[in-house]
């Protein structure tokens, strides 16, 4: 989920998918309570190799695996026509990563520090605050529901790709959000506080900030609570 998730801000969507399955380990213990020390049969691959076709172009080659006791193998890394660039764990808001300039005489690695927003630090419940703000502007938010539907279908399709043995067209939409403004300060989200002086109306039970908590102009990731206060 993660990886395909990350994958898709950076290149788009995925129109088609294949992959080739295998299980390697045929009987593992469980590991966790109610059944606890049980040895079972494994009846679901536990080796994907992958590959997931971009509309933009381009491809993504992708191993999923719980076979692998350890690795020394990058995160993720970008190959293009002039360089390299080696990402950081997606899991993380690392500002830094390693890039890689080709050149008539080779090339060489150098390490870059991005100052986009939200690089370096820990930003856990970013995507939440992010939808926040959009349902109280009227714009649409960056970890939607269509993003979360397609990373389903490319999960799925990768699976019958490997029990069919044949390519898997991928039939949702996905429209790659725009990145946060390179202008933004960490805190704030780049909502309008015009718009959302409105006040419209917000689904799932939330509302507004009454008068004594944090007015909407200063709305940002830090006072997020109240929104389920």
């Amino acid at each position: 989920v993660y990886v395909i998730t990350a994958l898709l801000p950076l290149f788009g969507r995925v129109k088609a998918v294949s992959a080739r399955a295998q299980v390697g380990i045929t009987d593992r213990t469980v590991l966790t309570e109610p059944r606890f020390g049980e040895r079972i049969d494994v009846q679901t691959p536990t080796h994907l190799v992958c590959a997931l076709e971009f509309e933009a172009g381009g491809l993504a080659n992708l191993m999923i695996s719980w076979e692998i006791w350890a690795s020394k193998l990058p995160v993720m890394e970008v190959y293009g026509t002039e360089g390299t660039i080696r990402l950081p764990h997606w899991n993380h808001c690392e500002a830094e990563f390693d890039l890689y300039r080709h050149g008539p005489e080779g090339g060489t690695w150098q390490a870059v520090t991005t100052e986009r927003p939200y690089a370096g630090g820990s930003w856990r419940g970013l995507g939440v605050a992010d939808m926040a703000a959009a349902l109280l502007s009227g714009r649409p938010h960056r970890a939607s529901g269509e993003r979360a539907k397609h990373v389903l279908e490319i999960m799925a399709g990768l699976v019958r790709s490997a029990e069919t043995g044949a390519p898997i067209p991928i039939t949702t939409p996905y429209t790659k959000p725009d990145p946060f403004p390179a202008h933004l300060a960490n805190g704030k989200l780049g909502h309008s506080p015009a718009r959302c002086a409105q006040r419209p109306t917000v689904p799932w039970g939330w509302r507004p900030a009454s008068s004594e908590r944090a007015p909407l102009d200063a709305w940002g990731v830090s006072s997020l609570s109240w929104l389920w206060n």
